[in-house]
């Protein structure tokens, strides 16, 4: 009797869910191929961990957020699908709720950022072995552990995500972050938001605002290929599968394969984007980065797909779609957090005048019903004009005012025109600037390397000057030495002249950039997507506008954050040997 109850015991355990076996130094390319002491690995079950990567986001106290641009404004862009729309990104914890050693590691990394609100950021897809070991067991680690997950449903990914979160509950509590006076609450382990994402594949806050929302992919100061990034299909054909986690080059976050690879599953349902903003309705499942079946122009940060979360068929279930977890915390995290909210929301209240209750955006006239004349008078000119139809009586007066709103609508209209062409033309006077000077300072490298041969053979003809005894010899190398000197003279000139002329250039180029300033970030990139592609060739004249595009992107980049000082001929030109 007791041998059959120890028995029944043992198959109740061996049938218990959950990874219960141990397995003894995994292969680190199952979850971190590519380890840097900025990593911060969160224990899983099976000796294996999850890499991660801290977020920084420079944003004011909790209530205060970051505004982010998304979306893509590329050749290939589809309106009502990429179009750049803001959005506001913010985190809930800071690095006072992270636990020895994680802390520690994280302070490290951020440096002068570590103040700052903050997430964490999966640093690879979650490989093959990372769901085994969290979904099926130790026992079935082996050969393929290293690869992206795929052929998921939603519904398995989020029972993925609670597994692996009341695991790390229970057997790691202090990685689940902490919150005074309430240790109840911890962080929560989930798919990464679309703001969270694209702000992290575009660099974070490695990366300076207007970079960000100037380049298509992020700033690649090496200008290493996007094949070394990225894998994807290119012109040599459509690739058959995707690459182990970690095998190509990280972003400046330190994130892998956040282009190509694999796609990436959101946490949030896909939206169109419409006016600057997403549209209303939520669709199916947001997919992110592209995979190795999607060609260059659609792995860029700002791409987005949309997949349907079943069809007739069943859930939906893609060889070439992975994730990537995030970690969070709650917004109100016990009694402590609201305390510090209140006092935050008091402060904002007393410093915006809003104590009396939530107000229309300034520019924005209500919904419905008449104004009162002086709240007419506190609208921008257009909004002005719309509010004071309801003010009106005679349907003439009414048919005047329709006249003249749509007046302005043109008006707008050739604005933005208007406003599109100056992006267009200033860009291109700051392009052909740059590329001017990195030209002029290419044939400026040229003359000096003349210059030091000329040298060189004069210290030559020196030598041997002294130490040839006819006097006729003497004679001619020491007029080949007089020949020499006057080259160098004249190459010295010659040097003089290009170094006036890229001066000029350069007033003209910093000029060009200062025209730039007040113009739409999103008119800017399009220029630098659409200048991009133009220059992809690689026959001599695309590589150096290819070169002088990545300089001017740079230095648009310092422009629009205040930072011109930064703009040196210097840095602009191809530098002398030394």
């Amino acid at each position: 009797m007791l041998m059959a109850s120890l028995l029944s015991l043992a198959l109740l355990m061996s049938a218990a869910p959950g990874p219960a076996l141990a397995q003894d130094s995994p292969d680190p390319a199952f979850f971190n191929p590519r380890p840097d002491q900025a990593d911060l690995e969160l224990p899983m079950p099976c000796g294996l961990r999850m890499a991660f990567r801290a977020v920084a986001v420079p944003a004011a106290g909790y209530l205060g957020d970051l505004e982010v641009r998304q979306g893509f404004s590329g050749p290939n862009a589809m309106g009502f699908v990429d179009r750049p729309f803001e959005s506001f990104l913010a985190s809930s914890f800071r690095l006072e709720n992270m636990n020895p050693p994680y802390r520690d590691k994280a302070a490290a990394s951020l440096g002068d950022r570590a103040g700052d609100q903050l997430f964490l950021m999966g640093k690879y897809e979650v490989s093959v072995g990372q769901w085994q070991a969290v979904m099926e067991g130790c026992g079935v680690l082996g050969p393929g552990s290293e690869m992206p997950k795929t052929g998921f449903s939603r519904t398995e990914v989020d029972d993925f995500v609670s597994r692996y979160e009341a695991w790390l509950a229970r057997n790691d509590r202090p990685a689940l972050l902490s919150f005074t006076p309430d240790p109840k609450y911890v962080g929560i382990i989930r798919l990464p938001t679309e703001a969270e994402w694209e702000y992290a594949a575009r660099g974070g806050h490695m990366v300076a605002a207007a970079e960000r929302d100037l380049e298509p992919l992020f700033p690649n100061p090496g200008q290493m290929s996007l094949s070394q990034f990225a894998f994807f299909s290119d012109e040599s054909g459509p690739r058959e599968g995707p690459l182990p986690i970690g095998s190509l080059a990280p972003n400046p976050l330190g994130l892998h394969d956040t282009a190509g690879n694999v796609a990436e599953l959101i946490l949030d349902n896909y939206r169109l984007s419409y006016d600057r903003r997403l549209h209303g309705p939520e669709g199916g499942l947001l997919v992110k980065g592209g995979g190795f079946r999607d060609g260059g122009g659609d792995i860029l940060p700002g791409k987005r797909r949309e997949l349907p979360s079943h069809s007739r068929t069943g859930a939906t279930r893609s060889p070439d779609l992975g994730l990537r977890l995030a970690l969070s915390a709650p917004n109100t995290p016990g009694s402590g957090r609201l305390s510090v909210l209140s006092g935050e929301f008091r402060e904002l209240e007393a410093r915006e005048g809003t104590a009396g209750g939530p107000q229309a955006p300034s520019g924005e006239p209500p919904a419905a019903g008449p104004m009162s004349l002086e709240a007419i008078m506190s609208l921008g000119a257009t909004a002005r004009i719309g509010a004071m139809a309801p003010l009106l009586e005679s349907e003439g007066q009414k048919a005047a005012l329709a006249s003249l709103l749509d007046d302005f609508a043109e008006f707008d209209q050739l604005k933005a025109a208007d406003l599109a062409s100056q992006a267009e033309s200033g860009f291109h006077a700051a392009l052909y600037a740059a590329y001017g000077i990195r030209d002029t300072s290419l044939r400026r490298v040229r003359v000096h390397d003349s210059i030091r041969r000329e040298e060189s053979l004069i210290e030559h003809k020196e030598k041997a000057l002294d130490l040839t005894g006819s006097k006729a010899e003497r004679a001619a190398i020491a007029e080949e030495v007089a020949q020499s000197r006057g080259k160098v003279a004249e190459l010295e000139g010659d040097m003089v002249d290009l170094e006036v002329a890229m001066a000029r250039q350069f007033a003209y180029y910093k000029a060009s950039l200062q025209n730039l300033t007040g113009l739409d970030v999103e008119l800017l990139a399009r220029e630098v997507n659409a200048a991009s592609e133009s220059f992809k060739g690689q026959d001599s004249y695309s590589r150096g506008m290819s070169n002088a595009l990545n300089v001017v992107k740079r230095d648009i980049g310092d422009i629009l954050s205040n930072r011109g000082h930064l703009i040196t001929l210097e840095a602009v030109a191809v530098p002398l040997p030394k």
